[in-house]
């Protein structure tokens, strides 16, 4: 049987790109280039499904099924991008403002060679609030101790060596 593009299944695209070229809107910037990922994402699932499926009622819910799964993971890799873009601009930034380090490359390398805790640290001082940041640094008892442990314990993470000598390196240098 085929399964045409337009009618129902290029509408079907149309809406679903109003609802959710948002999602992937880093991915594909323009409108036209979402609906293209929908037909492509329909060529797929005829390819796939065309000689096991006999109506096109069967044939829509598989579309929308594979539909939404592809943006899901578009979506999400997106989002996985984007965040680990934006700790490293917004870490590059505050150091290169301070002095510490003029040179951006370098401290997104140190970054990217960081360990996962370190990174951890990071992107919970970057996002964390003024009055939660001055929980984790703490008025009473500054001694680098007591702030590495009132970090991990606010992060969540285990005790385990030095983990503010490594952030201190890090930004150092």
């Amino acid at each position: 049987m085929l399964y045409p593009w337009e009618g129902v299944f290029s509408l079907y695209a149309q809406k679903f790109t109003n609802r959710n070229a948002w999602r992937v809107r880093r991915i594909f910037p323009e409108r036209e280039d979402v609906l293209q990922e929908c037909a492509l994402v329909f060529a797929r699932c005829v390819d796939r499904y065309a000689t096991k499926v006999n109506n096109q009622a069967w044939m829509m819910a598989l579309y929308k099924a594979a539909l939404a799964n592809h943006f899901h993971s578009l979506a999400s890799r997106s989002t996985a991008t984007a965040e680990g873009s934006e700790i490293y601009r917004d870490a590059v930034m505050v150091w290169s403002q301070d002095g510490a380090d003029a040179n951006m490359g370098s401290v997104a390398t140190r970054i990217a060679d960081a360990g996962e805790e370190v990174v951890h640290v990071l992107r919970f001082l970057a996002d964390a609030p003024n009055e939660l940041l001055a929980i984790a640094l703490g008025d009473d008892d500054t001694t680098p101790e007591a702030i590495c442990r009132r970090l991990k314990r606010l992060c969540g993470l285990p005790l385990r060596a030095d983990l503010l000598g490594e952030l201190t390196a890090l930004v150092r240098g």
